[in-house]
């Protein structure tokens, strides 16, 4: 399946553990791994045996050691993980009449982990299950020669039966337990147990010539960099590790958590999890697929919890080296079918200690996807378009649902929880919301999720469902400042990044670029602002993290989805002189009679009313959510400007507008979002932009006091 876990040997003879069958799938010699498939563009494309590799034919059965359930039958998980392009199985799944999770607890089996102790340069990976109560450590050598050692270590609450794959073992035998019609039994309790057999194997088998570059630990190389920048700001750019050949390598770094101690957590989509310490790359932990985030949960970044789009993992240095050895599953519930777009996004954790994780809908155009009247994306069942709350204990609770493509997913200094979504079908621009249990966010695949819904109900259902959307606090203009937004964070430096404190910052992955957010309530309604801050960075801005010295580091991919920037990773940082505050619009607040534009500078003295009212416009418009990909600006007007006049400081100019109407012009119109640009070249003394934007988000404007 998508989610197997690849084994590769120093001797050559390499396997897979897929936790769909909770067993060795496949075996070969030769090269390890071709990425090749998941490397380029979207990737998605699967992954091949590597270099002059030869496959070991298992025979009739598709595993070598499998455990069987009380009823004596293989445990099999291929509803919930396919095996990689079988569609007829996952549309099989997708409209099963039984809930998914349902299925999921029914099995009575869990796939657990794995440890590996980095110390011992050529152990091999032992995989921890459950099978009922009974929870197993099972290691499995296959060695050059074709001796095969299986050591099974547990707690067994009743006896625990395998089948055996006859005709690829040989020369079956144990001293523990009973061996009989191609089953091994162990009886309950505790048990350490061997099981050795023999396998035909080439004698001859290709061997890369062995590195002697020390990868583990490199020197942190930073240049300085070019974007457009506010006056005050510089950034500079991180040239990213090699790879254990000495070459450079694939390096989005999509999840970032800083520890106490200072120390950079890095999570990336294909290069493993990396520290950032002491002017210094070390390497903690390889094999991870498609990390868009991670959480420390330690001082030091040596125990993290890690999204992956297969599972969540816990994933901890237990011996001390600075090297994972143990590689927890804490959440895998959810379904993965080795769809490309099926990311899981985040973990963000909660204020509450919990862990959020939010899962992409599939680009699948099989009969396997449910669109609800789209044309690209759909759910393939087991929660796609759902978040999910994951508490460290790995308890969980589907949280809320009708998610698209949510990329972005942090945890606000209120504690709420916060999420941005991209443009799509029923995602008419790029939206940021609050995520709330049970909160249905717009996308009506996600329904067939809810207890006892299958496609065919959805259908039925999906279209009374509009009018309970959670309504989006930010809306983001699609081309004109977000296309595919990314993490939010928010500037907690108390003045260290600039004259924006508390504001939300939030980057975009096509556009290369930093927004400004700035929430406002109305008569209880939150709306708000958004201000362009900086572009032209290197690729798709996908993950901020505020430094301890109030410098924003920023993660960055563009691969598969191009990236303004050009490049198809960056990882960038950006400092504040502490000094130049440039002229800008801090934020757009909705008034009574209009709206005002905050400043961070005042506007020159000899600046009348009289000139500014030729200098600021005002256009705005709504979107329509539907079943199409995105929406036009529908209903684009000129605002008509009563009157323009500043505050006595000169950094606050407020716009009285003619009219406040808003017009309804279709059903399932959004809010309306108003642009005000002004033309600054001549209004302020020195570093002026050549002009300013702000949008804003408007459903009501404040009543007027009596």
């Amino acid at each position: 399946s998508g989610r197997a876990i690849h084994v590769g040997t120093p001797w050559g003879v390499n396997y897979t553990f897929d936790p769909r069958l909770l067993a060795i799938t496949k075996i070969w010699q030769g090269g390890f791994l071709d990425m090749t498939g998941e490397f380029l563009n979207r990737g998605g494309k699967g992954l091949k045996m590597g270099y002059e590799s030869r496959e070991i034919n298992l025979g009739s059965k598709p595993f070598l050691i499998a455990p069987l359930n009380a009823k004596g039958e293989v445990i099999d998980f291929s509803f919930k993980e396919a095996r990689y392009g079988d569609a007829e199985t996952v549309a099989a799944s997708l409209n099963s009449k039984e809930d998914h999770l349902a299925r999921v607890a029914a099995m009575d089996a869990q796939f657990l982990g794995y440890t590996r102790d980095s110390k011992q340069k050529q152990q091999l990976p032992s995989f921890r299950y459950r099978v009922g109560k009974n929870i197993l450590d099972i290691q499995t050598s296959i060695a050059a020669d074709g001796n095969v050692t299986v050591t099974l270590q547990g707690e067994l609450a009743s006896p625990q039966t395998f089948a055996l794959n006859g005709d690829a073992l040989q020369n079956i035998n144990s001293k523990q337990g009973q061996i009989a019609n191609q089953q091994w039994t162990l009886p309950a309790g505790k048990t350490k147990a061997t099981l050795n057999a023999k396998m035909t194997l080439a004698n001859k088998v290709w061997r890369p010539q062995a590195s002697t570059f020390d990868h583990r630990k490199q020197a942190i190389k930073i240049t300085e960099s070019k974007a457009n920048l506010p006056a005050g700001y510089s950034v500079e750019s991180y040239y990213p590790p090699k790879d254990n050949f000495g070459r450079e390598q694939l390096f989005e770094a999509l999840g970032l958590s800083l520890t106490e101690d200072n120390t950079v957590v890095i999570a990336t989509r294909t290069a493993g999890i990396w520290r950032m310490l002491k002017g210094q790359w070390q390497l903690f932990a390889e094999g991870t697929f498609d990390s868009l985030g991670v959480v420390a949960e330690d001082k030091k970044g040596l125990t993290v919890v890690v999204g992956q789009k297969a599972e969540l993992t816990r994933i901890s240095d237990t011996n001390g080296d600075g090297i994972a050895d143990k590689y927890e599953t804490l959440f895998d519930a959810h379904s993965y079918h080795g769809n490309y777009h099926t990311y899981m996004h985040g973990p963000a954790r909660g204020s509450d200690g919990a862990y959020y994780i939010s899962f992409n809908l599939a680009h699948d155009d099989t009969a396997g996807s449910y669109k609800a009247g789209g044309k690209y994306m759909g759910t393939q069942g087991g929660l796609g378009g759902w978040n999910v709350r994951v508490e460290p204990n790995g308890k969980f609770t589907p949280w809320a649902y009708g998610l698209r493509s949510p990329a972005g997913l942090g945890t606000g200094p209120d504690g709420r929880l916060w999420y941005s979504d991209n443009q799509g079908e029923y995602m008419s621009t790029s939206k940021i919301f609050v995520l709330e249990k049970d909160g249905y966010y717009g996308h009506p695949s996600a329904l067939v999720d809810l207890p006892g819904v299958t496609p065919e109900a959805a259908e039925k259902t999906r279209d009374a469902m509009f009018d309970k959307r959670a309504d989006a606090i930010i809306l983001l203009p699609h081309n004109r400042v977000a296309n595919s937004p990314g993490h939010p964070t928010w500037d907690t430096t108390k003045g260290k990044f600039g004259p924006f404190a508390g504001q939300m910052l939030m980057g975009d992955q096509t556009q290369s670029n930093l927004l400004r957010i700035a929430v406002q309530t109305v008569d209880g309604k939150e709306q708000g602002s958004v201000m362009p801050f900086i572009d032209g960075l290197e690729s798709g801005v996908m993950r901020p993290l505020f430094m301890k010295d109030g410098s924003l580091l920023l993660g960055q991919t563009g691969r598969g989805w191009q990236a303004k920037g050009g490049h198809v990773a960056s990882l960038q940082r950006i400092v504040w002189d502490g000094k130049t505050v440039a002229p800008a619009i801090k934020e757009m607040l909705a008034t009574t009679t209009g709206f005002s534009l905050e400043l961070t500078q005042p506007v020159e003295k000899n600046i009348t009313a009289k000139q500014l009212q030729s200098l600021v416009s005002i256009e705005s418009w709504v979107y329509r959510d539907a079943a199409d990909y995105g929406s036009d600006e529908l209903s684009l007007q000129q605002e008509a400007i009563k009157s323009i006049a500043m505050s006595d400081n000169r950094k606050s100019i407020r716009i009285d507008l003619k009219s406040l109407e808003q017009a309804k012009v279709h059903p399932q119109q959004t809010a309306r979002v108003y642009h005000a640009q002004v033309k600054t070249q001549t209004l302020f003394s020195k570093n002026a932009p050549e002009k300013m934007d702000a949008y804003y988000t408007l459903y009501k404007f404040p009543k007027a006091k009596n």
